[in-house]
């Protein structure tokens, strides 16, 4: 009997952005980069990032880290269509009471469809992989109880980077399972449209 094949649940607001109000808001980004940010070196660019992202969810202590995927067809800026990813990491409590896990939702960013210029957003809260695993990392066993110490362990032994502009090929040798969910998202997303 063969397993029957994962699929995330997405929320999915239809025409949420323009292709020019994208195209102003990410300027600063270069098309087909992978950017990872994080709160406490990257703030600023932290923030800018989650204001693409529902202020109730990002404004939480949890949330620490965007890895964010800009990516989208390769024609030329008239035809070009923008396929983004926004990969958010949170403290979360694992099985174990001493597990303090980091855990990734995704929040994708693609067109309504070929012709009208408009874009959705969906959302999926512990994303997992085609094998219904989520993606997560449990980066310390210490049993913390307050969100500081969590924080702090976290910032010690686990998102220990600045902010960092990769190619997808680096991004892809150093955080596959982020890009592989990148991909995996719009082929899910595009069965739901």
């Amino acid at each position: 009997m063969s397993k029957k094949k994962h699929i995330n649940r997405y929320k999915i607001e239809k025409s949420k952005y323009t292709y020019n109000e994208l195209n102003n808001r990410l300027k600063d980004y270069e098309r087909m980069k992978c950017y990872s940010f994080n709160k406490k070196d990257s703030k600023s660019e932290f923030d800018k990032l989650a204001s693409f992202l529902p202020p109730s969810f990002t404004n939480k202590d949890e949330v620490q880290s965007i890895d964010f995927i800009v990516s989208g067809s390769t024609s030329s800026d008239q035809d070009y269509q923008h396929y983004l990813t926004f990969i958010t990491g949170r403290i979360d409590k694992g099985i174990n009471p001493n597990d303090q896990m980091y855990d990734y939702d995704t929040f994708s960013i693609g067109p309504d469809n070929t012709s009208t210029g408009s874009y959705y957003a969906a959302q999926s809260f512990h994303f997992k992989d085609e094998s219904g695993n989520r993606i997560t990392n449990r980066y310390s066993t210490k049993p913390l109880s307050t969100i500081k110490d969590k924080v702090n362990e976290l910032y010690n032994f686990y998102l220990t980077g600045n902010t960092e502009k990769y190619s997808v090929d680096e991004f892809e040798k150093i955080k596959e399972s982020l890009l592989k969910a990148h991909h995996q998202a719009f082929r899910e997303i595009k069965k739901k449209m």
